[in-house]
């Protein structure tokens, strides 16, 4: 079973790669580089493709394009604009079954998880916002009969989007759509771990936009620090952890920032909450990504009276999830991205043992799926809130379970760390669930379900989980920034 797995990705591989290194996209043109990195398939555990990476003199190549690309493409009419991200999102359907591919070999993401939230978000996307462009308004500010005072929302210029690779289509979506439709121009920098999704992104863009519209780069930290402290990018839109998150704004400068980093995110279980639902949810918004997800639900807290029944429930559904291959449609956790990434999921769990917490299920690697970078979905319980194991992002298939009495007690608990992007809560008492819902520090709360990030709604973090937000009308807001005209009549 190993070795057809294996034969399959490599030859899926081939498909995208056409036995080719990946070039960079600059200007409406692709251009190889002599330095190339290898991108990695986590499935099987072998260098798929050879990228190109844009160093100093591309990267000024790069933001040179988008800057005279701009002086055009904010000038077009609204509707012209919508146009082409309508043309844009067409093309990206005709594409969708290469990106997926790409995103599957790349990212180890699975194809259901792939084509319904990834993939399909990102033409989604491009959709919503083509019909965008020609409904932003400005507002006219109350003054005297002797002036006039209005203001105008323009486009910044260039926006460098810098994408994480557990989710790619959705975050392109997220961060080219709404930056094209408010009249700026893009570089895309995808992460090291997954850039063949932003390849295909690239050869569409190719197809249907005008030349230095879209940009797309390949490299590491480097090439991520001079595209960010590069003087003539006006807005760095940025997905990955938060310390690098940090990084960025001190690398880059004064300038608009839009950070959507990590999460130790709530799912809060009352005696009254629907306890099937419940545990189906919080097994989803746990496990559907190998845990690789800035909102997972890796802190579980449960009303006592009903703690018992919903571990052993929650337990078993854990212990029957389908992981393994990517490409078969019944698998819903793939492979963790990177041995790296293995080694730190790793980690914590010896950490969480040292800390006295007990692991109820899981806790090792998958050695019966292949070489790939599996790990078993891991429940912790009697965990110390205070452990790191509880505090920290792990970003893998590792949740914990804590026991709780009061409704204060528990928002308590679930305000209690430096992150706050989003929680849920499982209640029958609508009163109780808005009352919590209030008082909860988080960019998003969702109510008896989980992990539902809708196109048209904003997304984004309090606290150390980032600023600014994404998606929705707030989505293309963030992309414009804002000029008073005051007129003496």
């Amino acid at each position: 079973m190993a070795n057809q797995i294996k034969q399959k990705h490599i030859e899926k591989a081939k498909e995208i790669t056409q036995g080719k290194r990946i070039p960079l996209f600059i200007n409406g043109e692709f251009i190889e580089n002599h330095d190339v990195f290898t991108t990695e398939d986590p499935t099987i555990c072998d260098q798929i493709a050879e990228i190109c990476i844009a160093g100093e003199s591309e990267v000024e190549y790069a933001v040179q394009s988008a800057q005279k690309a701009f002086e055009s493409w904010a000038d077009l009419s609204p509707r012209k604009r919508g146009d082409y991200l309508r043309k844009f999102a067409e093309a990206l359907k005709s594409a969708s079954k290469e990106y997926q591919i790409a995103e599957i070999i790349d990212s180890g993401l699975p194809a259901t998880v792939s084509s319904r939230i990834s993939s399909g978000a990102l033409k989604r996307a491009f959709d919503y916002y083509s019909e965008w462009c020609d409904k932003l308004t400005s507002d006219v500010i109350s003054s005297s009969s002797q002036s006039f005072n209005f203001t105008l929302k323009e486009p910044y210029g260039v926006v460098a989007a810098i994408t994480s690779w557990n989710v790619p289509g959705m975050f392109l979506g997220y961060k080219v759509a709404p930056a094209l439709a408010a009249g700026n121009t893009v570089i895309i920098k995808p992460s090291e771990n997954s850039p063949l999704p932003a390849y295909i992104f690239a050869k569409v863009a190719k197809e249907t936009l005008p030349p230095g519209v879209v940009n797309v780069i390949f490299g590491k930290a480097e090439t991520g620090k001079l595209l960010v402290s590069h003087p003539g990018v006006g807005v760095v839109s940025f997905t990955g952890g938060t310390e690098i998150g940090e990084q960025i704004v001190k690398q880059g400068g004064i300038k608009k920032y839009i950070l959507e980093l990590g999460g130790k995110s709530p799912n809060i279980i009352f005696e009254d909450a629907n306890i099937d639902s419940a545990v189906f949810m919080s097994a989803v918004g746990m496990f559907s990504l190998a845990g690789q997800m800035c909102a997972a639900s890796s802190r579980i807290f449960v009303q006592k009276s009903i703690y018992e029944s919903f571990l052993k429930k929650f337990n078993e559904m854990a212990k029957g999830l389908s992981v393994g291959d990517p490409f078969d449609p019944s698998v819903i956790s793939g492979p963790l991205i990177s041995k790296k990434q293995l080694e730190r999921v790793e980690r914590f769990v010896e950490e969480g043992k040292k800390s006295g917490a007990k692991i109820l299920t899981g806790g090792t690697r998958y050695t019966e799926i292949g070489t790939g970078y599996f790990f078993q979905p891991t429940i912790f319980v009697e965990a110390p809130h205070s452990s790191p194991l509880a505090q920290e992002e792990i970003f893998g298939p590792v949740t914990t379970i804590f026991q709780f009495e009061s409704e204060d007690e528990v928002i308590n608990l679930a305000n209690s760390t430096r992150y706050g992007l989003s929680a849920g809560i499982f209640t029958k008492d609508i009163s109780r669930a808005l009352r919590v819902a209030r008082k909860i520090k988080a960019g998003t709360v969702w109510i008896n379900t989980y992990g539902i990030i809708p196109h048209n709604a904003p997304w984004g973090g309090y606290k150390m989980s980032g600023v600014g937000r994404e998606g929705g009308r707030e989505g293309i807001e963030e992309m414009l920034q804002i000029k008073n005209v005051y007129i003496q009549l």
